[in-house]
């Protein structure tokens, strides 16, 4: 969240919908942890189906085959996925390349790798997280009158 520049001419915002504001983030909050989990688990049980299918259709060397349902027509395909690159593949990749440049040429990837470490762009950015609960660690609320000897 970027804050306006200090010369800025600021509008008086209304908070009183607040505690409103509150409810309803921790709503979509809930909501969306939920349904995130729930989609990991959908997946979970898609691909045990799919390995079932994908077994059986090897099984009966009908690994081709084209499945026409109601639905849609499916077919089992073979996907690539490259690896991620993170620092630990990119310099085992470099070194690799230096290596076959030859022994005459001096393996640099240290240095590009700190170079890049260095260089590594970032993004900040205000959010508000949910923490652990731990409600029963915390103290009672303020009575009425603890409020009003302060």
């Amino acid at each position: 969240m970027s804050k306006p520049p200090a010369n800025a001419v600021t509008t008086p915002v209304d908070d009183s919908a607040f505690p409103t504001w509150v409810r309803n983030w921790i709503h979509y909050d809930t909501l969306a942890s939920s349904l995130y989990k729930q989609a990991i688990n959908a997946r979970k049980v898609r691909e045990g189906f799919e390995d079932k299918i994908l077994e059986s259709l090897e099984r009966r060397r009908m690994i081709n085959a084209v499945l026409q349902l109601k639905q849609g027509r499916y077919q089992a395909i073979e996907e690539v996925h490259n690896a991620p690159l993170s620092f630990t593949a990119i310099e085992g990749i470099l070194h690799a390349y230096f290596k076959s440049r030859g022994a005459s040429v001096r393996d640099e990837t240290g240095d590009i790798i700190a170079f890049m470490k260095q260089h590594r762009q970032q993004t900040r950015s205000m959010r508000l997280r949910r923490l652990t609960d731990h409600a029963a660690d915390l103290p009672p609320p303020p009575t009425a009158d603890q409020r009003t000897l302060e």
